[in-house]
């Protein structure tokens, strides 16, 4: 489904398979040839699981801290399984500081995940990239 040309780190794609299907996710490093352990064209990816929920005007500002959490998620996915869109991020920072080794173990995960985390909050709330805060509408 998704052609490996157009697959490149910082392109935003819709999971199509899986747990996460119709999540948004960027991708950070592309595997286009495979590995040893996954011999298939794959994408070390990470994404929102959950996006935060609408804020209005007449909230308070803890209502809206609370409202603007989201859900992050780290993962490798077959490139066939992703959905290429005409988007981009700027994923410099997340290429730096989320490595594939940081999904072996529960707590490098736990922290690769706070990272993604903080990171994606702290773009909605400067105002970058609302589409990829926005949920899907089907």
């Amino acid at each position: 489904m998704c052609p490996e040309r157009i697959v490149k780190a910082g392109k935003v794609c819709i999971v199509l398979q899986g747990r996460y299907a119709g999540k948004k996710v960027v991708i950070l490093r592309v595997f286009n040839d495979g590995t040893k352990v996954r011999p298939y064209a794959h994408a070390f990816v990470a994404g929102i699981s959950r996006p935060p929920r609408t804020v209005r005007k007449g909230m308070t500002a803890k209502q809206i801290a609370v409202r603007s959490k989201i859900k992050p998620m780290a993962k490798i996915i077959n490139l066939q399984h992703l959905l290429p869109t005409r988007y981009t991020l700027d994923s410099k920072d997340l290429c730096k500081n989320v490595q594939v080794k940081d999904l072996q173990t529960p707590k490098s995960r736990f922290d690769a995940l706070k990272t993604v985390k903080a990171t994606f909050e702290m773009k909605y709330k400067a105002g970058e990239n609302e589409w990829l805060f926005a949920p899907l509408k089907f």
